[in-house]
């Protein structure tokens, strides 16, 4: 599957290197080493499983921890 212009495999590297850290540092609750993959201002976006109604935004790196740490000690994650 190809979206627009080919992209180097350099960058294709790069681009998997940065999901995986994403997803394993969310999973593993590293959320000081999450947060961090993000640009500072840049606009975070939460939404309830199946909605499209935006819960909550965050538009800085503090705003960001708050956020996560409030979704990670949420009822449906302490379940089990």
């Amino acid at each position: 599957m190809r979206f627009g212009k080919t992209i180097s495999s350099e960058d294709r590297y790069e681009i998997l290197e940065l999901i995986s850290r994403y997803a394993y540092t969310f999973d593993e609750d590293r959320i000081a080493e999450h947060v961090d993959l993000f640009l500072d201002g840049a606009e975070f976006s939460l939404y309830k499983k199946g909605s499209t109604t935006q819960i909550g935004i965050s538009t800085s790196n503090t705003e960001r921890i708050v956020a996560i740490q409030e979704v990670r000690s949420s009822p449906i994650n302490k379940a089990g």
